[in-house]
């Protein structure tokens, strides 16, 4: 686990390819994406623990890391508390700039939209 770490447990929702060359396409293609997962049929309980190291994604129990991501590679992240979504943007470790992944959660009630959007950004 990260030293001096934020840990919040949210239900993971699943992840998205962005690939577009300038920051404003990225980001319109996130929204439009996030637009379609309003409704969602699975989603998975999970821990994330953010630190100055990065963020990690792991089960409940932190037995299991599903995915790590160094703060570097994190490039946007956004909410939206009616929906009770949060999402964050990240490249792969070896990947190019402009392919990157959205990684989206959902909270259980709106406020903790805004302290999981504030312990990530």
């Amino acid at each position: 686990m990260f030293h001096r770490s934020s840990l919040l447990y949210l239900k993971y929702v699943g992840s998205f390819h962005v690939e577009d060359t300038d920051q404003k396409s990225r980001i319109r293609k996130v929204r439009d994406e996030l637009e379609t997962l309003h409704v969602f049929n699975k989603s998975k309980k999970v821990m994330i623990c953010i630190s100055v190291r990065g963020i990690k994604i792991c089960s409940p129990n932190c037995e299991t890391v599903f995915m790590a991501h160094a703060l570097r590679r994190v490039s946007y992240v956004t909410c939206d508390a009616n929906h009770k979504q949060v999402a964050f943007l990240a490249r792969e470790p070896a990947g190019e700039a402009n392919s990157q992944y959205c990684h989206v959660f959902v909270t259980i009630t709106s406020s903790q939209v805004c302290v999981a959007y504030l312990n990530i950004l």
